[in-house]
């Protein structure tokens, strides 16, 4: 509003030098808008890219969490569950289970519940007793879950990338809206200062939308800007670039 109102600088005053300070407050105003845009598009843009990690961590952990139930049942199940006319003695069994309760010490359900970090180091740890303990290494289950272990290690890093660009696209939009607010007061003044040195203060409104006093008691009244005269025509900016 405040940038069209303004398209034709002699409609506010006949002055030439003050009509180029009005063009030179507009464009300015102009510019700052458009980057406010960009910056809100971004912000968008990176939002839905950190959900998007946030979902691949997500289930990749879960697929961890899977994989290491899967191997503790398999290993628990062929060195304790044996044949009971077996020649194993009780003492190998008690053996046995304490390497499984050192190796695997967390059931599922109990390494779901810690955090992702958490889950993904505690994994390391069982692939390096995988692939070093003579009881454990015949099985081959190594390297499956070192691969889905790597791959969420993987997932939580480009997630910490993501929500850090995240944190940089609000940054630049909180800075992106002070400089458009400094260029609409800015511009405000400017207009005031104009329309006063007319006497023709009265017409403010018409030029600075936020001065007009129906507008106001509309925004107090919170009416949905879509029913403001025009809104509907109003269109959305388009997505930044991914060069933005």
């Amino acid at each position: 509003h405040d940038i069209a109102a303004v398209e034709k600088p002699v409609t506010l005053t006949p002055n030439a030098t003050l009509q180029s300070a009005v063009v030179a407050s507009r464009d300015e105003l102009s510019q700052e808008r458009v980057a406010l845009e960009s910056a809100i598009a971004r912000v968008a843009r990176e939002h839905g890219e950190t959900d998007a990690e946030r979902a691949k961590v997500a289930e990749s952990v879960a697929a961890l969490v899977r994989r290491y139930g899967f191997i503790r049942g398999k290993i628990q199940d062929a060195l304790l569950n044996v044949d009971p006319d077996a020649a194993v003695s009780a003492t190998e069994l008690e053996r046995r289970k304490k390497l499984i309760d050192r190796t695997f010490r967390l059931s599922p359900s109990d390494l779901d519940r810690l955090a992702q970090g958490a889950i993904i180091e505690f994994a390391s740890v069982v692939v390096e007793a995988l692939e070093t303990e003579p009881d454990l290494k015949p099985f081959g289950y190594g390297a499956s879950l070192a691969t889905i272990q790597q791959a969420a290690k993987n997932d939580v890093h480009e997630f910490g990338r993501e929500t850090s660009e995240d944190a940089a696209a609000m940054n630049a939009l909180r800075i992106a809206r002070d400089a458009f607010d400094r260029a609409a007061y800015a511009h405000s003044l400017l207009v005031e200062s104009i329309l006063v040195r007319h006497n023709r203060k009265e017409e403010l409104g018409q030029f600075i939308l936020s001065r007009d006093a129906a507008y106001t008691a509309r925004r107090a009244a919170r009416v949905p800007v879509i029913e403001e005269p025009g809104g509907g025509d109003v269109e959305a900016p388009p997505p930044a670039s991914p060069e933005t």
